[in-house]
């Protein structure tokens, strides 16, 4: 079914020689400036022209972008890295913060929420739970062991045919059959 509030405002391409290699990219909602993640650097683009060039090359070390964002409270753009460190820039200068300890750097993923108060990070392991500044506060296991079976959802039966309501007169032909 498709989506009939959706609609797509503009659309532009850009093809530059600074942009080979990009592996992902954010656009901030309200200044429309667009950045571009490359392993060596950190490229910001406006009005079709590259603002500035950031070297974090070093800070990144090769691992791979899971998400880039800007967060529309300050100046700061956030990368997380697949290994659970996040580079966060600000006003050119690079900060490296360890958010979590992930154990399998391949299938990591990385959101934040509409507010931007929480960000979470995901490997085939764990959940992991940071506030707006990046201190993790959860880490759950995405697995269930035997041993958990305690905290697993258990079905109460609030769908079967008994529990429906139907007023007296459908009680009575339930009871009847």
């Amino acid at each position: 079914k498709p989506m009939k509030n959706l609609q797509i405002g503009r659309v532009k391409a850009l093809e530059l020689a600074e942009f080979t290699g990009a592996d992902e990219f954010a656009i901030h909602p309200i200044l429309q400036t667009l950045a571009i993640s490359t392993q060596k650097e950190l490229i910001l683009v406006e009005n079709d022209e590259v603002l500035s060039k950031i070297n974090w090359e070093n800070e990144r070390r090769g691992v791979r972008v899971v998400s880039l964002s800007f967060r529309t409270d300050s100046s700061q753009i956030i990368a997380v890295l697949a290994d659970g460190r996040a580079l966060v820039v600000d006003d050119g200068e690079v900060m490296e913060l360890e958010v979590c300890d992930i154990q399998d750097e391949t299938t990591t993923t990385a959101e934040w929420s509409a507010d931007e108060q929480m960000l979470a990070l995901a490997d085939n392991f764990n959940l992991y739970l940071a506030d707006s500044s990046l201190v993790p506060y959860v880490e759950r296991p995405l697995h269930v062991s035997s041993d958990n079976l305690k905290s697993t959802p258990v079905n109460v039966g609030w769908g079967s045919e008994s529990t429906q309501f139907r007023g007296s007169a459908g009680k009575l032909k339930v009871n009847n059959f």
